[in-house]
């Protein structure tokens, strides 16, 4: 990760255990004076067995990305206070 002025640019964080692993990079632009109005854009894979998962609460595409690939890819994207979510196939 780097720090600069109210940025925080984040290379690539990595999380390993023998459940699941997940990396995550992007930006987090933070606005001192109105946190809520902070804005980011990360985006992350996420690997996990489907044997590890309650397949009946997972949604159908997501499940069969996870099945094909292996992961779920998404991305967190505008402000801390309206944030938008997408899973990428």
């Amino acid at each position: 990760t780097r720090w600069s002025k109210n940025k925080l640019d984040v290379r690539q964080v990595e999380l390993r255990n023998p459940t699941l692993a997940c990396t995550v990079q992007g930006t987090v632009a933070l606005s001192p004076n109105d946190p809520p109005a902070s804005r980011m854009d990360l985006q992350s894979a996420l690997r996990i067995s489907p044997d590890q998962l309650q397949q009946e609460l997972i949604p159908q595409r997501t499940l069969q990305s996870i099945k094909d690939t292996g992961e779920v890819r998404t991305r967190l994207r505008g402000t801390f206070r309206s944030p938008s979510l997408d899973v990428q196939p």
